[in-house]
């Protein structure tokens, strides 16, 4: 049996005994404090953007706006779902978006200098080749 669970000696005094919380009734919230979130005010936000699209512009909401719209969100969403896995276990990792913003500024700037998209791929892919083989070897071996 432990320490913890161990009935206290009679005479042991209150050293490291828990207080007790009061026991309340579990009251659900009033609905007003339930809207209040911020959750609700995305969902708010984003019908509101839906409602303006639509009156402002008479393809927005068509099929192919729907398509794009999901192939926009698509990449996010893919590395999304295993970082929140990584963020729920604690082994808190940023180096994906940091990967990222450094494949982007270099895949940019590689064309804007005039290299084709497959030889600036090509680079782009040996260069963060090498930086993951540095990080490896650098924080694995010293």
């Amino acid at each position: 049996m432990s320490s913890e669970t161990a009935p206290a000696a009679a005479g042991a005094g209150m050293q490291g005994a828990r207080p007790e919380a009061p026991a309340e009734p579990t009251a659900r919230q009033p609905l007003w404090q339930q809207a209040a979130r911020w959750e609700v005010g995305l969902v708010v936000v984003l019908i509101g953007s839906l409602i303006f699209g639509s009156s402002e512009s008479s393809t927005f909401d068509s099929q192919t706006t729907l398509f794009y719209g999901g192939i926009n969100a698509g990449y996010i969403a893919i590395m999304a779902l295993p970082m929140m896995l990584i963020v729920v276990t604690a082994e808190i990792d940023l180096s994906v978006a940091s990967t990222l913003g450094m494949a982007g500024a270099l895949l940019g700037d590689l064309w804007h200098h005039g290299w084709g998209i497959w030889p600036a791929l090509r680079s782009l892919f040996a260069k963060l080749w090498r930086c993951r083989g540095n990080f490896w070897v650098t924080s694995i071996w010293t």
